[in-house]
């Protein structure tokens, strides 16, 4: 009877252990998982930038061609950058709902990173996710910037499309538009700059559960 206790209490404390060694990465795990499901969601931008490179270097083109252009061809140019920033608009606003989508899991994550009791794990995943939610605050203000700029490269556009045009208003308000783009990329250098540090973090996360 004495063998068969203490061959139970063996088996116990062999599942305690197994237990307790399977569930020490267990939150880290479930926490990881989301986040990277958001950032896979977020991939989806790559295809969304690419178009909006091709409008913009489109846009560029049809913008070069206004201070050549007959009085005849102003209206028609002016049509066709109106159309392009409509279609910027778009795409910039398909943008923001994906990083919205990746977001919205990522925010899941929180509560799995709550959970975590080892030390460690805790620091590692603190700052991952105050980098993110750094990271998806300063994409909002990019998409923000965005579109500052298109409504006033918009007013541009239309303005050509009067009958008489002063060059100045003109030049005012390309000046504007000029320094929204300035705003705009010291923006998109400060995105830049947090997705590198967001990547960086990852790693020992990833480090931690490959050990285990």
């Amino acid at each position: 009877m004495l063998m068969k206790y203490l061959k139970g209490m063996i088996l116990v404390c062999l599942v305690v252990i197994l237990t307790a060694c399977t569930d020490k990465t267990a939150n880290l795990e479930a926490f990881y998982q989301k986040i990277d499901e958001a950032n896979t969601k977020e991939q989806q931008i790559v295809g969304v930038s690419e178009k909006l490179e091709k409008l913009e270097n489109n846009k560029l083109q049809l913008f070069n061609k206004v201070d050549k252009a007959k009085s005849g061809e102003m209206t028609g140019l002016a049509d066709q950058l109106i159309k392009n920033t409509s279609e910027r608009k778009a795409i910039a606003k398909k943008e923001a709902e994906i990083m919205l989508k990746s977001k919205e899991i990522f925010e899941k994550s929180k509560i799995d990173a709550k959970a975590i009791e080892d030390k460690t794990q805790k620091q590692q995943v603190e700052k991952l996710v105050s980098d993110l939610d750094e990271k998806y605050a300063k994409h909002s203000n990019l998409m923000i910037s965005y579109q500052k700029i298109l409504d006033k490269e918009n007013e541009l556009f239309n303005y050509l499309k009067e009958e008489t045009l002063d060059k100045n208003v003109v030049n005012e308000k390309i000046t504007v538009i000029s320094k929204l783009y300035k705003q705009f990329q010291t923006k998109t250098d400060d995105y830049t700059k947090i997705t590198r540090l967001v990547e960086q973090n990852k790693k020992p996360i990833v480090e931690t559960l490959n050990k285990n």
